[in-house]
């Protein structure tokens, strides 16, 4: 668990890494009290080299946790953009500190690439703080999410009392037929919400073609007469 202070906000961000799931927590501390308790806190930027993008394509594929193995971590090119997408995430950008070792900038993950006596890469480290993971390489594919694209609009939707809720629709933007309407309320506000949390929010509904709403229920945010 890293925490990554923010002085001038007062604010340190807890990224937390369960089973391959990335929590994100925003806490309200005085920087030195993070330190008192014990947390790491980064300081210096990683320091990010130039490779030939080519170079990459040698550890494309899907690498599973030994630990975790419901896990997989999909590396791929674009370009000369290196990117890497666990299941059921979002795709990370990530940048050569090596010409086998890759890091996130928004948190500091390490990735480095493994070979064996031939020189063939057959997995990689995965190092967080002090902590290393390892995983295998199963496949020279990736296994690339292709996300359906939602068309977002935001609508006031009067109550019978006269109270308007903050609602987003979201349709999809190739639509060529009548599709059912998935309602969704939650507490938390939905201002957040787009196209790709609606893919991955309700993966099987997508696949099977619907619209989207979401909507508060009242009391929340955006929400009013």
């Amino acid at each position: 668990m890293t925490l990554v202070s923010k002085e001038t906000m007062r604010l340190t961000t807890v990224f937390l890494i369960l089973g391959g799931a990335l929590l994100l927590m925003t806490l309200e501390a005085e920087p030195s009290l993070t330190a008192r308790a014990g947390f790491s806190v980064e300081q210096e930027p990683r320091k990010e080299i130039k490779i030939d993008p080519k170079r990459f394509d040698e550890f494309v594929g899907q690498y599973t946790f030994l630990d975790n193995p419901d896990v997989v971590l999909s590396f791929w090119r674009d370009e000369g953009k290196f990117f890497v997408q666990a299941t059921n995430q979002s795709k990370w950008e990530v940048f050569p500190e090596s010409k086998t070792t890759f890091v996130r900038k928004v948190f500091p993950v390490q990735m480095t690439f493994v070979r064996d006596g031939a020189g063939k890469v057959t997995g990689l480290i995965w190092k967080r703080d002090n902590e290393e993971r390892q995983l295998k390489r199963t496949s020279n594919q990736p296994a690339i999410d292709i996300l359906q694209p939602f068309e977002k609009r935001e609508a006031m939707i009067p109550m019978r009392d006269g109270v308007h809720l903050h609602t987003l629709i979201f349709t999809p933007a190739n639509q060529a037929e009548a599709l059912p309407i998935l309602f969704n309320r939650t507490p938390y506000g939905v201002g957040q919400n787009n196209s790709e949390s609606v893919n991955r929010r309700f993966r099987e509904f997508v696949k099977d073609g619907c619209r989207s709403t979401r909507a508060p229920i009242r009391m929340t945010r955006l929400t009013g007469s």
